[in-house]
């Protein structure tokens, strides 16, 4: 059976990277808006290519994600699959951070780049500011954020340490943070694995943190609280 998940997936995610970028550059021409446009096209494809691979999707407190942002949502890392199932689900047009290697993949990185995506050089700290620098205009601007606070995936369901950097965002533009736990993925496809099993996946999106804005002298400790109070928000989800 995983041999059928695997192509189905792998195919279908072919085909609607090719249509978004088709479809990008048409309503691009006519539309302010081309990048909300093509997530309500990936919306409703991977709606209709989940369960037709055999992955059964339960989500839980969507109604906790405004119907306009900016917002923030912080979610737990298990798979490659953790952003086309938050596609699936959460209003489009949200940004997201991503490997820079991922840009020299043929239209993986196409994708990326008219997502107007943050592409994260790991060895490279300044670079890492900017992109955060970028993503406070950009949430300034309106336009909401989906971050991994643990920065890799679990290999094992279990949430790893998170990290502070993506929180000084909402602290620095006063953003409230969603808290989302992404539950089971890592054994559709796990890390470093390509094959694909079907199965099930439940996503749970708890109650809004509220983000008080500070200045540059109080980031820190700001961003450390909102993280450690996100922190505890998942522990409390994973517990449910």
């Amino acid at each position: 059976m995983k041999y059928i998940t695997t192509v189905w997936i792998w195919g279908w995610a072919f085909l609607v990277m090719v249509l978004h970028d088709v479809v990008y550059f048409l309503f691009k021409v006519v539309s302010k808006k081309p990048i909300v446009f093509c997530g309500r096209l990936w919306q409703v494809l991977l709606t209709i290519m989940f369960p037709l691979a055999g992955i059964r999707v339960t989500v839980k407190g969507v109604s906790h994600i405004p119907k306009e942002g900016p917002y923030i949502i912080a979610s737990t890392h298990q798979s490659v699959l953790d952003i086309p199932l938050l596609f699936s689900i959460v209003p489009p047009g949200f940004a997201f951070y991503a490997k820079k290697e991922l840009i020299k993949v043929p239209v993986v990185g196409w994708n990326l780049r008219e997502m107007e995506c943050f592409l994260i050089d790991r060895r490279n700290p300044r670079q890492a500011l900017k992109d955060l620098e970028q993503s406070r205009v950009k949430v300034m601007n309106g336009r909401s954020l989906l971050i991994f606070p643990e920065g890799t995936r679990s290999v094992d369901g279990h949430v790893g340490v998170f990290k502070r950097g993506a929180f000084s965002v909402a602290v620095q533009t006063g953003t409230s943070v969603i808290p989302c736990v992404i539950d089971g993925a890592y054994k559709l496809i796990n890390k470093g694995a390509w094959w694909a099993r079907p199965g099930r996946v439940t996503i749970t999106f708890g109650a809004p943190i509220p983000v008080q804005k500070v200045d540059k002298s109080q980031e820190k400790a700001a961003s450390l609280h909102v993280m450690n109070a996100t922190k505890e928000a998942v522990d409390r989800i994973k517990n449910m």
